[in-house]
């Protein structure tokens, strides 16, 4: 069976990182396009691709007429490659039996940065060449030892092969060229040799690329909303009243991490929550649920602050136990982690004493074991608070469904209109919901102004389910009477 040939096509590009961990495909000339090896950085002397009298497949290899006895008139060379040990093998047949020599020679060219050509190669040297004993149709097997002196080498060569002969004008049709060897050119960088690649860890993701170096288990960091920003949680705990609407009962900072392995597989998930504001009388705990992922795949919890509750059981891995997905509660009391330095509520009078936020680090790990390994569009974040010490009293993000400890008597009393997943969460006729998820900071109102007199287009885009002013949180005075925020 051919192997599958790298290459450049339809926007699919192989990175040099990536290919310096590939091992040098057979030369097959099954693409059928010559551009495409050389996107590659295979060259090619007066060799063309056929699909007429191949060898094997649907293309392969042909050389111009044999009427020349020279080894550098036709040939093939190979992209930068680090030859391993074993012998360069391909097949090779005449177009025509006629002609009086018929010769394959191969070579190799070392990287000359000095005294080189453009593309850095050095002076060319034969090492061996294959007679056509007999001149017919007949393919041959043709095998040649990688020497010694080059096998298994930390720089990288090139190999040649060419084809020479006189007499006659049958051509050399070939297929099935296989170098022992990993890929080591460059095809963004003129296809030359790459530079040195640093991978301590050995997991494949070169030192330059690896947020974790010297971690085989990390690889990458995925951020959101970004490496530099937060995005913004608030909440209205008065549900399933609107009460004063003001939507600042808890405001949170937030940063989420996906840290994944070299397979892009997510390992564990880092999130930064800044508790900014507790413009509550109740004591609110805060959860995380990861919609999807099972309570089984998640490993271990660290940095999630619990006061030792009653109502808040957890299994050994640190998720909350009775749930089918992994639940995590970030914090219990909300008033616990931001004590009351005077006056009432938290950082929502500009009167009462400033109290400065908290900051929770919390890291979800997870298993990449066969079958349970999670890609990043797996991971998908549904928060929510627990209000006022009822565990079965949630208060979630519009659209996002409750977790199992919820419970649905609260649905559709007072304003909520919850009555399937497309409309939870939502009040009766204007669809505003009690629970944002902003990307981005933004200020919260002050206590007891209604959000919808702060930010003045949030109304519409709320009852036209998210189509329309789209970025009404954004700080310019269409949106925003800043006299009532905080």
């Amino acid at each position: 069976m051919k192997k599958v040939l790298l290459s450049i096509v339809a926007g699919l590009f192989i990175t040099a990182n990536a290919l310096a961990q590939t091992a040098l495909p057979v030369m097959d000339f099954e693409s059928g396009d010559r551009a495409i090896e050389i996107a590659n950085c295979w060259s090619f002397g007066s060799v063309s691709f056929i699909s007429a009298n191949v060898i094997s497949g649907n293309w392969s290899g042909q050389s111009g007429q044999a009427t020349n006895i020279s080894a550098t008139n036709m040939w093939i060379k190979s992209p930068w490659v680090k030859l391993k040990s074993g012998n360069i093998t391909l097949k090779c047949k005449l177009s025509a039996a006629n002609g009086t020599v018929r010769k394959v020679h191969i070579a190799y060219l070392p990287y000359d940065a000095v005294n080189g050509n453009a593309v850095k190669e050095g002076t060319r040297v034969e090492f061996n060449n294959y007679t056509f004993a007999t001149i017919n149709q007949t393919i041959n097997n043709i095998s040649f030892p990688i020497p010694a002196a080059i096998e298994n080498s930390s720089v990288p060569y090139k190999i040649m092969v060419s084809f020479a002969g006189s007499g006659g004008n049958s051509r050399f049709i070939v297929d099935e060229l296989d170098i022992p060897s990993t890929y080591f050119a460059d095809p963004t960088n003129n296809c030359l040799p790459q530079a040195s690649i640093v991978d301590a860890d050995s997991d494949g993701v070169a030192d330059a690329d690896d947020a974790y170096p010297n971690d085989a288990a990390r690889a990458y960091n995925n951020y959101y909303p970004s490496a530099s920003t937060y995005g913004t949680l608030m909440f209205e705990d008065l549900w399933p009243s609107t009460g004063d609407y003001d939507f600042n009962d808890l405001v949170l900072g937030y940063r989420y991490n996906r840290v994944t392995n070299a397979a892009n597989k997510v390992v564990e998930v880092k999130a930064t929550y800044i508790t900014r504001a507790v413009g509550a009388t109740m004591h609110n705990g805060f959860g995380l649920q990861l919609n999807g992922v099972t309570s089984a795949m998640v490993t271990a919890v660290t940095g999630a602050k619990s006061n030792g509750v009653n109502w808040l059981a957890l299994s050994g891995n640190g998720t909350e136990s009775g749930q089918t997905y992994a639940n995590i509660v970030v914090f219990d009391d909300a008033l616990r982690i931001m004590p009351n330095q005077g006056g009432s509520c938290i950082n929502t009078y500009s009167e009462n004493p400033f109290v400065t936020p908290d900051t929770t680090n919390l890291t979800i790990s997870l298993t990449t074991a066969s079958g349970q390994a999670l890609s990043i569009s797996d991971i998908v974040f549904n928060p929510y608070i627990i209000l006022g010490q009822t565990r079965n009293k949630e208060v979630h993000l519009a659209n996002f469904a409750p977790t199992d400890k919820a419970s649905s008597t609260y649905f559709g009393t007072g304003q909520d209109n919850t009555t399937s997943a497309s409309s939870s969460y939502k009040t009766k006729g204007s669809n505003l919901p009690w629970a944002l998820d902003v990307p981005a900071t933004i200020p919260y109102m002050k206590e007891k102004v209604d959000f919808i007199s702060g930010y003045l287009n949030f109304a519409n885009w709320a009852l036209s389910n998210g189509t329309s002013n789209t970025t009404w949180y954004s700080d310019n005075v269409e949106n925003r009477d800043k006299s009532k925020i905080y």
